[in-house]
């Protein structure tokens, strides 16, 4: 089953740190098991369904248990990574269930909306989500001082902001981590 396969490890591990009663673990565990089964028989029956379709019905159902349940270890969502966005409700969803459960924005690759959090349904503020593509990098600009040599990293990046006006981000955005040392450290 799916169950033992994929999610019983990270189930026990998530039921170990929210449920203090080993019995309480032991028929939460067994319930979760059980409901599991079922939809995948009922998804294994139904050949039209969209199981990202299915899954969203599923957590909107479970709302109420999931919205006092925080965690920055697993994503509640799918429970088979780490999460890495964070919703202005506290709770953390993965960069695979960003792109399977967000509203791919039209204008801006690797782009995501929500327009409530996946997991409580709060709808306090949307949430814009962007990726860093699959193929991105470490984007790293590094900059020496040198004293009045440090002039010319500063002209360098304004002509470069210029050149890329049109995007109507700020050249800070493109990069990752920014570094300096003397001169550079001010630019």
């Amino acid at each position: 089953m799916a169950y033992d396969s994929m999610y019983r490890n990270h189930c026990q591990t998530a039921i170990k740190h929210f449920i203090t009663q080993e019995v309480g673990r032991a028929s939460f565990a067994q319930n979760l098991r059980e409901r599991l089964q079922l939809d995948y028989e009922q998804l294994k029956a139904c050949v039209d369904v969209d199981t990202v379709d299915h899954h969203r019905q599923r957590l909107k159902d479970i709302h109420q248990y999931l919205s006092p349940l925080r965690s920055h270890k697993t994503c509640l969502c799918c429970l088979l990574r780490a999460p890495e966005k964070v919703f202005s409700c506290g709770h953390t969803i993965c960069d695979t269930c960003v792109r399977a459960f967000g509203e791919k924005n039209p204008e801006e690759r690797n782009s995501f909306s929500f327009p409530h959090c996946i997991l409580c349904g709060e709808q306090n503020r949307k949430a814009d989500i962007s990726l860093t593509p699959f193929t991105a990098g470490v984007r790293l600009l590094s900059l020496d001082g040198g004293g009045v040599k440090g002039v010319i990293p500063l002209v360098f990046l304004q002509h470069l902001e210029e050149s890329l006006s049109d995007f109507q981000v700020p050249i800070r955005d493109f990069f990752d981590f920014i570094c300096g040392t003397s001169a550079g450290m001010w630019l």
